[in-house]
């Protein structure tokens, strides 16, 4: 990825981040155990609050209406993860409920 990026191929690097995901999303996700699912959500999240934090905004904007109806298409049974992923993000679990619902 890196290489074809230095060589200017966008369009190439473009594709294979895209076959990465679909093989990401198809093949490796659906097999991670719940625990698996639990640390790839809340190591997930916890990077996207570090770079809002980093960036001058609030961490707390990846809870959104929006973000949450994301993450329902990848994960049909994020609202049952959703209090252990908070858990290990150590944030007010009712102030993101309020970003969410």
């Amino acid at each position: 990825m890196q290489r074809l990026i230095q060589e200017k191929k966008f369009e190439e690097a473009a594709k294979l981040l895209n076959e990465q995901q679909v093989d990401f999303w198809v093949e490796k996700y659906p097999r991670m155990t719940l625990d698996q699912k639990i640390n790839y959500w809340s190591g997930s999240l916890h990077q996207q609050m570090r770079w809002n934090g980093e960036s001058g905004f609030d961490e707390m904007g990846v809870f959104s209406k929006a973000d949450y109806d994301l993450w329902k298409q990848r994960e049909s049974n994020i609202d049952s993860l959703l209090p252990a992923i908070l858990e290990k993000l150590n944030v007010n679990k009712e102030r993101v409920f309020d970003l969410l619902f």
